[in-house]
């Protein structure tokens, strides 16, 4: 088989993936994965030339080109997850930690043979990879959010024949939630009331009890996903959460059956659309809501922004005093608060 033969069949088997969304998106998030380690570490390699550069050169040179290059590495893998991800056809998120791993690697094995390093130089590295890995991740989750596909909620909703008022004395009962480990801080949002796991898990339910139009007749909705650090998690049949959450519907429906003798019933999954929802925007990314924002609101943070580091740069460089900078930092937060 000739090598235009062998491409033909690579470029085939990859279009062959499009009929496979899950492969297709995953084998995507790679090569963005590869792509976005590469550009970071050529970025690194020319930083280090540079630093050897001016290091000959000027202490002060030295100093300024570290402070301003160093903060323009550190926000490198942020552009590059927020682009790649914002391209990507599900927006799965593209962690920073992944991106500075496989730049790591790159410059481990490829580059640093060709530069003044010793093991001290690929600790310092592979330890800052890690430690800025994990705030950059941060970064991003707060500012893109987490990727929650409808598909991986689990939902449920009951009819309970019985009188709201007497559901929610049931539900707020500390057996009751200690039995589906709720936390007492509820809500009552439009005549219904909401419960929430307990903090810091990764299995998270949410309870609401609802009114209906008829008086002796309410609605429990349960929701149930298993959240990751950068989405929720597919739930399988054979996984452990899964079988958690159908036991715990099941113990809904014995605990107000047997105990109250109250008759339960399977109601339709589309009463739980306002948790769903409530989930969606739980994990919505600081980007989306300001996307919502006015233009006029938009403009005033990015010009704030703006003069920031104009001004920082212009000090930096000596053409303008502290007193100056202050005034430009004071004349951003003005128009900030004012177009607010």
């Amino acid at each position: 088989m000739s090598i235009r033969e062998k491409m033909d069949v690579i470029i085939e088997k990859v279009r062959s993936l499009k009929n496979h969304p899950s492969d297709y998106s995953e084998l995507l998030l790679i090569i963005f994965l590869f792509l976005s380690g590469s550009i970071n570490a050529v970025a690194i390699r020319n930083f280090v030339w540079g630093f050897y550069h001016f290091l000959q050169i000027d202490a002060l040179a030295t100093l300024l080109f570290t402070l301003i290059v160093g903060a323009m590495l550190f926000c490198l893998p942020l552009f590059c997850s927020y682009f790649f991800t914002k391209n990507h056809p599900k927006r799965m998120l593209l962690p920073p930690l992944y991106i500075n791993a496989i730049t790591f690697g790159l410059l481990f094995f490829f580059v640093y043979n060709d530069i003044r390093q010793d093991f001290l130089s690929y600790y310092v590295l592979g330890f800052y990879s890690f430690i800025a890995g994990i705030f950059q991740d941060r970064i991003m989750v707060n500012l893109i959010g987490k990727n929650a596909p409808v598909d991986n909620i689990i939902r449920h909703s009951y009819r309970v024949f019985a009188e709201y008022t007497e559901l929610e004395k049931i539900v707020l009962t500390k057996q009751f939630r200690n039995m589906l480990k709720l936390e007492r801080k509820i809500q009552k949002p439009n005549e219904s009331l909401k419960l929430r796991t307990r903090k810091k898990r990764h299995w998270n339910i949410i309870l609401e009890i609802k009114k209906t139009d008829k008086k002796d007749v309410s609605l429990i909705n349960f929701v149930f996903y298993d959240e990751g650090s950068y989405n929720l998690k597919k739930i399988q049949k054979t996984d452990d959460s899964y079988e958690y959450a159908i036991s715990e519907i099941e113990h809904i429906e014995n605990y107000l059956s047997r105990r109250y003798q109250i008759k339960v019933e399977t109601a339709p999954i589309t009463n739980t659309e306002s948790l769903v929802n409530c989930i969606l925007n739980d994990f919505q990314g600081k980007s989306s809501r300001l996307q919502e924002m006015s233009i006029q609101k938009r403009a005033s943070i990015v010009s704030a922004i703006i003069l920031s580091f104009v001004s920082i740069g212009l000090f930096g460089y000596g053409l303008i005093d502290a007193s100056i900078t202050a005034g430009v930092f004071a004349i951003g937060l003005v128009i900030n608060v004012i177009f607010r």
